[in-house]
């Protein structure tokens, strides 16, 4: 009878640890394998890549041009130990309490603001009328007219409903607050919402520079609104400063009448020189708030876009597609190979 070795005693078949727990050549990733997928799909790449590099020069051709015009400004410092500065530092606490504003023109941050608002803007669209430059996809330069765009058999069904139900008023040019519009005329909140993406105002807080800059299809047109913006906005800021300016002065000179204090008269007498001093540098200067030290030029070359940038990105990504999809492909051939495998090898034995 032959003896058996216990089963404890038994070295195992094989060193641990066990199979399972050890990585086997078919989960390992070779770049061999890889390389063949890429070359196997080269034709693939090829013609993806240059399809997408052939898409971004047809893209890059037809973005228009956009030229960009900009204005340098330095803002105007008061006088030092004078004006209405030195009497906010002397008087300011009693002018409050009187109801008089000392405040000038409200500095680089105040023009910045006030070039940015909506109502700005929209002021500076209606004066130069902007809107055809704005819009003209929509606007008609022989006939000098907004074109209309004719509804189709939807439109047309839709409008002959309103007219049904509600009447031929329903149809007509809709008027936007006090804003006239003709038909097919877009309206001024279209205009700023375009033209407001157009400007463009940086401050620098270490020089205290402005640059105020303009982008456009139109080289010329860009600099003329560039250096218009700046006159407008001397303009505004002037008119802001001598109406306050008047109104303080009205105001003082009706509270010299009715105070007999020496002192409150000094008070107020100085106050008023300060007003009075404000309203006729913001009525004579011509550099009024700030001034202006390298206005805008027509631009000579594009500002964008960068069309050799679009059709490189443009084949990059294209290259990179073509790869991702062949390894998808390739990994899904693999996964569904897997269980054929298993079974021919299970038939087999």
């Amino acid at each position: 009878m032959e003896e058996r070795t216990p089963y404890a005693l038994t070295p195992p078949p094989y060193p641990y640890p066990p199979p399972y727990m050890v990585a086997t050549d078919e989960d390992e990733i070779s770049l061999y394998e890889l390389w063949l997928v890429i070359w196997r799909g080269k034709w693939f790449i090829i013609f993806i890549t240059l399809l997408a590099t052939i898409v971004a020069a047809t893209v890059a051709i037809k973005l228009p041009n956009i030229y960009r015009a900009e204005v340098v400004l330095e803002p105007v410092e008061e006088e030092k130990g004078g004006g209405l500065a030195a009497l906010a530092g002397q008087f300011g606490g009693l002018a409050s309490l009187a109801g008089v504003d000392l405040g000038g023109s409200g500095g680089s941050a105040h023009a910045t603001n006030v070039l940015q608002t909506r109502q700005f803007m929209v002021q500076f669209i209606e004066d130069n009328q902007l809107k055809p430059h704005l819009f003209p996809e929509h606007w008609d330069s022989e006939q000098q007219q907004w074109l209309v765009k004719e509804p189709g058999v939807i439109g047309q069904g839709i409008v002959a409903l309103k007219v049904a139900l509600m009447g031929e008023e329903s149809v007509k040019p809709v008027n936007v607050g006090s804003e006239s519009l003709a038909e097919g005329e877009p309206t001024l909140q279209q205009s700023y919402e375009i033209f407001a993406k157009w400007v463009q105002v940086n401050e620098d807080k270490k020089s205290g520079l402005i640059r105020v800059a303009v982008e456009g299809e139109d080289p010329r047109l860009t600099a003329v609104w560039a250096n218009g913006l700046i006159d407008k906005l001397r303009e505004v800021l002037r008119e802001e400063t001598m109406t306050r300016a008047r109104e303080n002065i009205s105001y003082l000179e009706q509270e010299l009448a009715r105070t007999t204090i020496e002192e409150s008269r000094q008070m107020l007498f100085s106050l008023m020189r300060g007003h009075i001093k404000n309203l006729t540098l913001a009525s004579a200067s011509d550099n009024f708030a700030f001034q202006v030290i390298d206005p805008a030029v027509i631009p000579e070359k594009k500002s964008k876009p960068k069309r050799s940038l679009i059709v490189v990105l443009g084949t990059m990504l294209g290259g990179m597609a073509a790869l991702f999809i062949l390894f998808i492909r390739n990994a899904v051939r693999n996964i569904r190979a897997k269980p054929k495998e298993a079974l021919t090898d299970a038939e087999s034995s």
